[in-house]
């Protein structure tokens, strides 16, 4: 009954055993493995209230500056890179080229800076790496994540949007009335400010463990909404 499992077992240890093989082989005959890369710099010029970033690997520092303009500052090499746009009021940051990424090559961080006291829709999908978001002030605020982790300040915003396949978020403080919370694998763990009364919370749960069940709200407008399929959700309140 086991016999499937030997095999498997076997096939991933000759699996290995060839790729070691084969990346010697390459090293060997002059293949370089290593990854140069190079800081670009986007200065945005126009008057921008959305932000869009995709994040495909490695870490990104999202903070607040005296400055007038958008700023990011971001890796690129031949095998990794992102395309940086401004149009319509709105920037957005995709990744371009991916090759080569996977083998545990470390990637620069890329650092965006907003212009202190900019208030602005913001998007954040990260396929995989580690997001920083320092505490600011929002009007719609969008997380998905594939895998990776996220650490966020206090974050104030009309409505919290988060769809997490797997990793983990932290949220050291949230004010915001309507927060969406969508969790296949993982864990979220967030601190509300306000009473946990004043919020309609609904929870719908396959696997899983959740701190907060469904309950009506005394509040009109205040919304927790969370789609658990397994993992983690924990919900604190600061009143």
């Amino acid at each position: 009954m086991r016999s499937w499992k030997i095999f498997l077992a076997i096939g991933i240890v000759l699996f290995t055993i060839g790729l070691g093989v084969l990346i010697a082989g390459l090293a060997f005959n002059g293949w370089n493995f290593k990854v140069d890369y190079e800081m670009q710099t986007f200065t945005s010029e126009g008057d921008n209230n959305s932000l869009d970033l995709g994040i495909s690997a490695g870490s990104v520092k999202v903070e607040y500056y005296d400055g007038e303009n958008f700023e990011i500052v971001y890796p690129t090499s031949y095998r990794f890179g992102y395309d940086v746009s401004e149009n319509n009021g709105k920037i957005t940051v995709k990744p371009k080229r991916t090759f080569g990424i996977f083998f545990g090559w470390k990637i620069p961080e890329m650092t965006v800076k907003i212009p202190q006291g900019k208030v602005i829709d913001f998007s954040l999908s990260m396929s995989a790496g580690y997001a920083h978001v320092a505490d600011g002030e929002f009007k719609n605020f969008n997380f998905d994540m594939s895998a990776g982790s996220a650490n966020f300040g206090n974050v104030k915003c009309d409505k919290f949007d988060c769809d997490i396949s797997a990793g983990s978020l932290y949220v050291k403080g949230m004010a915001c009335d309507n927060i969406v919370i969508d969790l296949s694998a993982g864990s979220a763990n967030l601190t509300v400010n306000g009473k946990k009364s004043d919020y309609y919370i609904t929870v719908d749960k396959s696997a899983g463990s959740c701190n907060v069940s469904g309950q009506q709200g005394t509040v009109a407008g205040k919304i927790i909404d969370i789609d658990l399929s397994a993992g983690s959700v924990n919900v604190h309140f600061t009143d």
